[in-house]
């Protein structure tokens, strides 16, 4: 199991990345004074950006009136299919590949400038830690912590546990198809973007799809990290929104 073999790696939660003292090590590699990495400790207690987030804690987290919440599965089987350059959504076509991705890359850009005073207001809902995998890959060397501001202003981390390297990741949730779409914000690789849906990510496991651009798509599965057993409760202005 992907979740067993990542968690085995660290001896106890101090190890971890995401942690209160994991982040202070690597503040540096921080661009925007908004990010999460900026926040002050006070604000958000030890581990806080592994708790997971409910289906229930999204829907009243964002105002935006969702009936009901829309899971996306991609590939064989999936409601998101691509064939003869095409995508299909629930077995209708919806555009071709090369605009699929545009639209991707759209909502992951959909992010408004926002200044350092303006951040200090801002809430984030962690939607936890995630392991990057394949289907029948029982193995990762990247990890993926993401949350959410009650705007879908979406901000995380990528980690190569391989390489060591830690890079930022932002995007945005579009409020009409729940759709979240995040890219890389360090200037390195600005044609790839990461997708999903929005209650996708407060499962256990979900498949995703990593755009490298309009021509190349790859389906990938996310396999949540347990959060580190001993961990603090979250703070009390953001816990009850992940409350079923």
């Amino acid at each position: 199991m992907v979740v067993n073999r990542v968690n085995n790696r660290y001896v106890g939660a101090a190890s971890r990345p995401f942690t209160q003292g994991w982040w202070g090590a690597h503040r540096l590699a921080a661009i925007r004074p908004w990010h999460p990495w900026f926040r002050p400790e006070w604000r958000y207690r030890a581990n806080y950006w592994w708790r997971r987030a409910t289906a229930l804690g999204i829907t009243g987290w964002f105002s935006y009136g969702w009936a009901e919440p829309i899971y996306y599965t991609y590939g064989d089987g999936g409601n998101v299919v691509y064939q003869d350059n095409s995508v299909y959504v629930n077995g209708q076509v919806a555009c071709t590949a090369e605009e699929y991705y545009q639209q991707a890359e759209t909502i992951a850009a959909d992010v408004p400038q926002i200044t350092e005073q303006q951040a200090d207001t801002i809430e984030w809902l962690p939607l936890g830690v995630f392991a990057i995998t394949k289907e029948g890959v029982n193995d990762s060397d990247y990890l993926l912590q993401l949350a959410v501001t009650k705007d879908g202003v979406i901000a995380g981390t990528l980690v190569n546990e391989a390489t060591e390297s830690v890079r930022p990741v932002e995007g945005r949730v579009d409020k009409e198809t729940q759709r979240a779409a995040w890219h890389f914000v360090d200037g390195k690789n600005p044609e790839v973007v990461m997708e999903t849906s929005i209650y996708s990510l407060t499962q256990d496991q979900c498949t995703a799809l990593i755009h490298f651009g309009p021509d190349k798509t790859q389906q990938v599965v996310l396999v949540r990290i347990d959060e580190p057993k001993g961990s603090p409760e979250a703070s009390a202005e953001t816990s009850a929104a992940n409350e079923e």
